[in-house]
Parts: structure tokens; sequence; C-alpha cells
């Protein structure tokens, strides 16, 4: 029989490991090289979120925001970029966030501010303009939420029997209060107390402090005993509700009259 020939290059174990180790760098560097140019779409951001290095449009508007890690440091926004897309205020602003590492966020809740609807698929995400569109399903949806008004997040029930319903405590206000993942966009823990102190009623230190102790506050958000003992607010409103005023009537107001008493002195002689 004749001896056959292959054109095929037996590879050892070490040329696959190094074939399998040159695959992975090439898959690195354009995992890295793209990174600029996307940015990931979340639904649980109330303001887009910039990183630094990303190709967005710069602008000279200071952000003037700050915002919370899940690890409680703050880290403040330096400025405000805007989006190459020519999509609707305030989709297109983005807050440029120089702390932030891993990717830029884009805001859901934004788009559906500016008036646009998103579709997520298992592959892709669909952003349309709402104006004059038209959404057609042949099924009933499996699982129906809703929009919190406060957050600006979307909420879905955990049990099967709760019907959706809206936000059953009110916090902060949608001013005061953003998420951007696991950002929080929040005023200074000094803001807080005293905005807090203020919905509360202004009540003295003690009293307040009394309260948390017990558990009173235990859904207000940020409202330790420790915040409280640090940024307690002295406030005009907490004095004058507090003071104790001279009671009325004490002291007469008629002139007392003057009797002068004229002694006469007898002299015998």
């Amino acid at each position: 029989m004749p001896n056959s020939t292959t054109n095929s290059i037996t590879q050892t174990p070490l040329s696959c490991q190094v074939e399998e180790q040159q695959k992975k760098v090439m898959r690195k560097a354009s995992k890295q090289k793209s990174k600029g140019k996307s940015a990931v779409f979340d639904t649980a951001a109330t303001s887009s979120c910039g990183m630094e290095g990303d190709d967005f449009i710069p602008t000279d508007e200071p952000s003037g925001k700050v915002f919370y890690m899940p690890t409680g440091d703050s880290t403040p926004a330096s400025t405000k970029a805007k989006l190459h897309h020519e999509v609707r205020e305030p989709a297109r602003t983005v807050d440029m966030v120089p702390e932030l590492k891993q990717n830029s966020l884009l805001s859901g809740p934004k788009f559906a501010d500016a008036n646009y609807i998103t579709i997520l698929t298992p592959t892709e995400v669909l952003i349309y303009d709402a104006h004059g569109l038209k959404i057609t399903t042949n099924k009933e949806a499996v699982l129906r939420g809703w929009r919190d008004e406060v957050s600006g997040l979307w909420r879905v029930p955990l049990q099967t029997n709760c019907a959706p319903h809206k936000a059953k405590y009110l916090l902060l206000p949608k001013s005061c209060e953003e998420a951007i993942s696991n950002v929080y966009e929040l005023p200074s823990t000094q803001q807080i107390v005293r905005y807090l102190h203020a919905c509360a009623g202004f009540p003295t230190k003690t009293t307040w402090v009394k309260a948390i102790r017990a558990g009173n506050y235990a859904t207000w958000p940020h409202l330790t005993l420790k915040a409280v003992h640090k940024h307690f607010p002295e406030s005009d409103e907490t004095q004058q509700g507090h003071m104790r005023s001279i009671k009325q009537g004490i002291r007469s107001t008629k002139k007392k009259k003057r009797i002068l008493i004229l002694r006469q002195t007898v002299v015998k002689l």
C-alpha cells in the first residue's frame, strides 16, 4: 500500500496553550478597544453617569452633583457632557464622574422622561421615539410592575397575589434622590439630616434621639444616631417652638401712688 501523506500539522500541548493564550490576549485587547465606544444601558440609573475617557461631547458646564458609592464613600461629578446621539433632553446629558472605573451608564429613566420607549431583548436594546409610535402584542404580560414616582425607578411586586401599587413611603423628593446603578446621587449627610429634621417637625435633639433609639424612624434613609449626633441642625424653628416666654399678667402695668407721710414734731415748753 502506498504511504499516505497529509499537509496537517500535529500540534503539541504546548503549542495549543500558546495559541489559546494568544486568543485571550486578542480578546482582551478587543474588549479594551471597544470599551470607550459603548456604555451600559441601566434601568436602575436615574441619571446618566459618564466615565472619564469615554466618547462624549465635553462641555464646560459644572455638574455640582455628589455621588454616594455602595461602600459609603462619596465622589463628586466634575462636569456635564452630551451624547453624540441626537436625542431629547434630559436623555442626552451625562454627568462625568472621575471615580467611575468600570462602565459609563446611560439612564433608562432619563430616556423615559424624554418620551422614549425602550425594549430589551435577549440580544439587544431597542429605543423608539414614542411620538406616534404604535406597539401591538399578541400575548398578555406575564409580569406587570409600575414606575415609582419618588425615585423614578420601576418596581415589580415580589408576590403573585399583590397588585401593582405606588410607593407607600415618601422619604425624599425626586429632586433630592437619584440612583445610578449602585451609585446614589444624594445631598450630603448633613443636608439629609436637616431635611429629615424638618419632615419630623423640628423636634429637639433629645426628643428626636429618643424616638430614633426606639425605632420610630427605622424606614427613614440614612437616619442614624451617629448622623444625628454629628449633624443635628440648630434651626430657628426648633428654638421658636420650644421657647419659654414670660407669662402675661404677672406684673401690673399701673403706676403706683406715692403716699407722703408728714410727721409733726411737738416741742414742749
